[in-house]
């Protein structure tokens, strides 16, 4: 895909990253759920 403006590609990844509050802190947590987890069953 080839952008019309050099910033297209950015604004555009930047929307597709643009979560609600609380979303990230929810990704967070489930990261740190399945870390521990494959901690534990090593």
């Amino acid at each position: 895909m080839i952008a019309e403006t050099p910033g297209e590609d950015l604004h555009r990844v930047l929307a597709m990253w643009a979560l609600p509050d609380g979303a990230w802190a929810q990704i967070n947590a489930d990261f740190d759920r399945i870390e521990a987890a494959g901690a534990a069953s090593t």
